[in-house]
This record gives C-alpha cells, sequence and structure tokens, in this order.
C-alpha cells in the first residue's frame, strides 16, 4: 500500500514538473506577437540614418503597417506580414520607390531587424536596420530600450 501511495505521489510530481516546465514554450499566436509589437521603434541604419517608426496592426490576421517606414513620412505605411517571429515586406511602392524585405522580431519583442532594399530610379539600396522599442525620457528627449 506505501509503495501504490509513494509511487501515485511521484507521478503527480513528475506530471506537475512536466506542465509548469512547458509552460513558456507555448507558441503565440501572429495575432498576439502583432500587439506585443505595435509601438513606437527608433530605427538605427547602418550608416548612421536614425528616425523613428509606428508599427500597428494592419487590416488582414497577420498584417502589420510600418508607418514612416524608411524615413518617408509619417503618412506614408509600408505593409508588411508576420508569421511567428518573422517579417515579410512584400513588393511595394512607397514614396515612388519600389521597396522589399524581410525582417525578425526578437523572442522578448525588444528589438527587430530588417533587411529590405528600395528602388529610387538609380539604381538598389540594400538597408540593414535595428529597431529598438522607444521610451520617452522625462525631459522630452528620446531612449531607447536595450
Amino acid at each position: 500500500m506505501k509503495f501504490r501511495n509513494l509511487s501515485s505521489l511521484l507521478m503527480i510530481f513528475a506530471l506537475s514538473f512536466f506542465m509548469f516546465s512547458c509552460e513558456g514554450d507555448i507558441a503565440e499566436t501572429d495575432a498576439e506577437i502583432i500587439q506585443n509589437i505595435s509601438t513606437k521603434w527608433t530605427v538605427g541604419e547602418t550608416g548612421g540614418a536614425e528616425y523613428d517608426v509606428t508599427i500597428s496592426a494592419g487590416t488582414g490576421t497577420n498584417e502589420i503597417k510600418i508607418a514612416n517606414f524608411n524615413d518617408y513620412g509619417p503618412s506614408v505605411y509600408a505593409i508588411a506580414t508576420v508569421s511567428g517571429l518573422s517579417i515579410t515586406i512584400k513588393p511595394q511602392i512607397l514614396d515612388n520607390e519600389d521597396v522589399v524585405g524581410t525582417g525578425t522580431i526578437a523572442s522578448d519583442y525588444t528589438s527587430i531587424s530588417l533587411s529590405y532594399s528600395y528602388d529610387d530610379g538609380t539604381g538598389v539600396k540594400n538597408v540593414t536596420a535595428s529597431l529598438s522599442k522607444y521610451i520617452a525620457a522625462k525631459q522630452g528627449e528620446k531612449q531607447n530600450v536595450q
């Protein structure tokens, strides 16, 4: 009898341990990921250009809008899709330039890496950009979450 109680207790303990250890492995939906990245970001491009963008949910279930993409202005939106932690910027024309690219979202949602190209009519330019979440400083200066 003691053996049965002990084995039952061990079985419950093992099952509980397994359930709690797998808790963080549950994949989030694209909608939850979009919710986590829908905010203002500071962009740092290779070569030194820096500006802010705002990411918001698009009209499709896995779609986002990136306002001020490539520093085109706050009323210019790049449309992209999210699939897990990947971003795809489908070919589109923004500010009279052909744009296309991809990106990766950090699993803690504090940064996004983008690689994209645009053609302004003088040739294709490739851009590598790092986005970090934007937070306002106390005196109105911007700070980035690191």
